[in-house]
């Protein structure tokens, strides 16, 4: 009983809608070369939708909470759909009367499953856009409210008071770290832009942010612009002569660093954390621990001067000394 009140009844209601709509097109309306008479449509129409429907609900579609669907809730749509127009295409073939042709079915259950992937979409970018104080957004809610009764709602998130940050690495971190803070509503943070080096990614967008050159006065300019004054490097087992490289340019240009080295480090609840340089990040060979039980007895009490501490190999030891 339980598992039976966790299916979506509204999208059953939505779903049937759209298929209603779609048989009345392919069947009555369009008739094409194998015209059915009303028997023909009504049986034709019922054994689809018992079919298409069955296999829905076998496969547990009507119990995935779609807003935060991914890839694998789309595939598993499709697959349920597949198995259910294989089932039908056979039944038609082997006891219906009358029959149509097989172009027909295809292309009959073919939209509905187009139209089905799409309204789940559309819903699942209505929510994802519900936060943004833009026209997007107030279309986005208005969306979810047509969608849901008001059961969902997603309030416009205040930018106001949220940290703007450039994100350095276009890449699969880089995109995944932007998604998570602007669809978070309690994040400090507010992602701008993509800074990358990649030729074929500077000028074109991911998720509606721009991807900058790397080394250019103009993506400086605009940085400074829009109010961006702390950079995020996204770019996970960077060799250190190149980190040092960046946070020496950025550093130079009156930008804070931090970095996003997910899922290398992960705080006490396995949640995604910005953090700080360490020295060791900008050397360039594996730092060194000198600090163990000799060297601590030995300069124990002691005052000491060392030379080259303005160096990286000084400094390392001012720092663990």
């Amino acid at each position: 009983m339980n598992r039976f009140f966790t299916i979506s009844f509204s999208l059953i209601t939505y779903d049937a809608i759209i298929y209603l709509v779609v048989a009345a097109l392919m069947l009555a309306f369009y008739q094409g070369a194998g015209r059915l008479d009303d028997y023909g449509v009504i049986l034709h129409s019922t054994v689809a939708a018992v079919i298409i429907f069955g296999s829905r609900l076998m496969w547990n579609i009507y119990r995935q909470i779609w807003r935060y669907g991914g890839i694998q809730c789309y595939i598993r749509l499709l697959l349920a759909d597949g198995i259910a127009l294989c089932v039908y295409l056979t039944i038609d073939e082997l006891i219906m009367t009358p029959n149509i042709s097989a172009a027909k079915l295809i292309a009959l259950c073919c939209t509905n499953t187009l139209c089905a992937l799409a309204i789940r979409m559309v819903y699942r970018y209505a929510y994802k856009c519900g936060g943004r104080n833009d026209k997007r957004g107030e279309i986005s809610r208005l969306l979810l409210q047509m969608f849901t009764g008001g059961r969902v709602i997603a309030e416009p998130t205040p930018e106001s008071g949220k940290i703007k940050i450039a994100i350095v690495g276009a890449g699969s971190v880089g995109v995944s770290l932007a998604e998570e803070l602007r669809e978070n509503p309690s994040s400090r943070y507010a992602p701008m832009y993509f800074i990358d080096n990649k030729k074929n990614k500077v000028g074109r967008t991911i998720h509606g942010l721009e991807v900058k050159a790397e080394d250019s006065a103009d993506t400086l300019a605009e940085m400074r612009e829009v109010g961006i004054n702390l950079v995020v490097m996204a770019i996970p087992n960077m060799a250190a002569e190149r980190r040092k490289e960046l946070y020496n340019y950025y550093q130079r240009n009156g930008f804070k660093l931090k970095i996003y080295d997910y899922p290398t480090v992960q705080n006490a609840g396995n949640k995604r954390v910005l953090r700080s340089f360490e020295v060791e990040e900008l050397l360039f060979r594996k730092a060194m621990n000198v600090l163990d039980d000799n060297t601590y007895n030995y300069y124990k009490d002691k005052v000491v001067m060392i030379t080259g501490g303005g160096g990286p190999i000084g400094s390392e030891l001012c720092r663990q000394i």
